[in-house]
């Protein structure tokens, strides 16, 4: 999916909230799309190729974003990374719900 930032998150590229609706994702879209468009900069090369990447990054995260399967499928797996990587095992997730679950969670069974 993303082969240019490892830590890629299509919401924080188009700078919107995780419950920003199609209007605000849109909207974010064109404006970041015009300030970034290498045509539309009258850097360098350097620069321009750095807002090229940033560029496919904004086209790349708006066509998740805007899409509802796109991105459904998107934050479904982006949870179950995050799962992953906080517990190393089973036990150790069991052992942290037990920890921070209310104490009279286990008084109405």
């Amino acid at each position: 999916m993303n082969e240019f930032n490892l830590d890629y998150c299509p919401y924080k590229t188009l700078e919107v909230d995780f419950d920003a609706d199609s209007g605000v994702i849109k909207s974010q879209f064109r404006k970041l799309v015009l300030i970034y468009h290498p045509d539309k900069s009258n850097s360098d090369d350097l620069q321009n190729s750095k807002n090229d990447i940033l560029v496919r990054q904004i086209i790349e995260s708006y066509n998740i974003l805007i899409c509802p399967i796109k991105r459904k499928k998107y934050d479904y797996d982006n949870n179950i990374n995050n799962t992953r990587k906080k517990y190393k095992s089973l036990s150790e997730a069991i052992e942290d719900v037990l920890e921070n679950a209310p104490p009279d969670i286990f008084n109405r069974i």
